[in-house]
């Protein structure tokens, strides 16, 4: 048997490492396992005659040392980029929500709070005109149970509309302090149902990040910025407000729906 050289492999060793490497998907550089791998092999077949020399071994341990060193840190300053990147995203988000502090928003929702100051108001696109004795508003608890019907007094336009309700429900007994979905059945005069969609309206009073989404703090809650889809000078939406009327409750349990 001819001796070996230090950190050579048997041929059979060799081949089977080309068979791996010509397999595999080609890695253009050797990571933390590869240099692991590589090292063990070499001890493997190191002639016992003509060990490997310790000064040898010692400066690859160290390289493999460094190498886990220097992956970790990769792995740390990786971390630390993708913060500072998200603190300054934060940073330049809250700084451009600011300038809606004091700006009425209009967002996508079905709710209305009953409670505090807020108004009671229910909000809604019409996509053509509806006749107020074919329209009503079905108002559900958190439950799901039908607590309020609400019907305009008046016919309604197309475009937004706003129909004050009292906060009454069955028998004009007032519903406790809470959040309400609403639902809105409306119809023109030829019996054909109309396209609505219901939005609410607030003040923006302060703005604030979470998990990289921008949310406007509205008094009566906190509206996320990706249901945002009007910015504007308070009272100036030229809505049709319309006063309501409280019929009685459905007393039944159907499917409320949120936005």
């Amino acid at each position: 048997m001819q001796p070996h050289l230090f950190g050579q492999m048997e041929p059979t060793t060799i081949n089977q490492q080309k068979n791996k490497t010509d397999k595999g998907v080609g890695k253009s550089e050797l990571d933390q396992q590869d240099f692991l791998k590589l090292l063990v092999t070499q001890l493997q077949n190191q002639d016992p005659l003509n060990p490997t020399d310790q000064a040898e071994f010692m400066s690859q341990t160290t390289a493999f040392s460094q190498l886990n060193e220097m992956t970790s840190m990769n792995s740390s300053l990786e971390k630390m980029l993708e913060l500072l990147s998200m603190q300054a995203y934060n940073n330049s988000s809250l700084t451009a929500g600011a300038g809606f502090i004091g700006k009425e928003i209009e967002y996508q929702t079905n709710t209305v709070t009953v409670g505090g100051d807020s108004l009671k108001n229910i909000s809604f696109y019409l996509d053509g005109d509806a006749l107020s004795e074919k329209t009503q508003i079905n108002i559900y608890n958190e439950e799901g149970a039908c607590v309020a019907i609400v019907k305009p007094d008046k016919n309604l336009t197309s475009g937004q509309n706003t129909i004050h309700w009292d906060g009454k429900g069955v028998g004009g007994v007032e519903v406790p302090d809470g959040t309400y979905y609403f639902e809105v059945e409306a119809f023109n005069s030829a019996g054909e149902k109309v396209a609505v969609q219901e939005y609410g309206t607030g003040v923006v009073k302060g703005v604030k990040m979470s998990n990289g989404v921008l949310y406007f703090d509205i008094g009566e809650g906190v509206v996320s910025s990706e249901y945002v889809y009007s910015v504007r000078e308070p009272g100036s939406s030229g809505e049709n407000n319309n006063d309501s009327s409280n019929g009685d409750s459905a007393g039944s349990d159907k499917d409320k729906k949120t936005n």
